[in-house]
């Protein structure tokens, strides 16, 4: 648990993060990297971070949606030199970048994203998938910002149908889904 952000299942096997001051420490997997705020190890970390499947959302809470913005736009233009264009990395990284942009309210530019996230996570993983689902749920969210509810409600359902065949019945993607879902319902009750 990282101050009130809980991780959940493969997050949590996968990262670690806690703020100490102006120092941050990241670990991803086999590496861990304390940092001052802004300097180039913190970067490198973050970088290393975003590329092993951070998540958008908890970094923009931590770091400012600002900050998480700049810190996956330059992950981004990394894995777009050292990657396949169709690379799951980038797709993480699109969404994680989506996310930020969905908390600054420019979800527009969220949505665009997270179209190309889904794009090539469909390309990467055929058939039902948990990241595809994943990228179905948020960009269902994206849409409902934007008042697209029925487009909205199109790609939720999609994402709970698939989420029900590749998701264990209380994986937390299954239960935001469902979230997102019920909030789709009651928006189009109201409306």
């Amino acid at each position: 648990e990282l101050g009130r952000h809980r991780l959940h299942g493969d997050a949590k096997a996968r990262v670690h993060r806690l703020l100490l001051g102006d120092d941050l420490l990241v670990r991803c997997r086999d590496h861990a990297v304390v940092a001052r705020r802004g300097s180039e190890a913190h970067r490198e970390g973050l970088l290393g971070a975003v590329t092993h499947g951070l998540d958008g959302d908890l970094v923009a809470r931590l770091l400012g949606a600002d900050d998480a913005l700049q810190s996956f736009t330059e992950a981004l233009a990394i894995q777009r030199q050292i990657f396949d264009p169709v690379h799951p990395a980038i797709a993480t990284t699109l969404s994680n970048s989506a996310s930020a942009l969905r908390a600054m309210k420019r979800i527009p530019e969220a949505i665009r994203l997270n179209e190309e996230a889904l794009a090539i996570r469909m390309q990467v993983y055929p058939g039902e998938h948990p990241e595809v689902v994943l990228s179905l749920n948020n960009l269902a969210r994206c849409l409902l910002d934007a008042g697209s509810v029925e487009e909205a409600r199109m790609h939720s359902e999609r994402s709970n149908e698939m989420a029900e065949q590749c998701l264990d019945e209380g994986h937390p993607w299954r239960q935001a889904c469902a979230n997102t879902l019920a909030e789709i319902r009651k928006r189009a009750r109201q409306e």
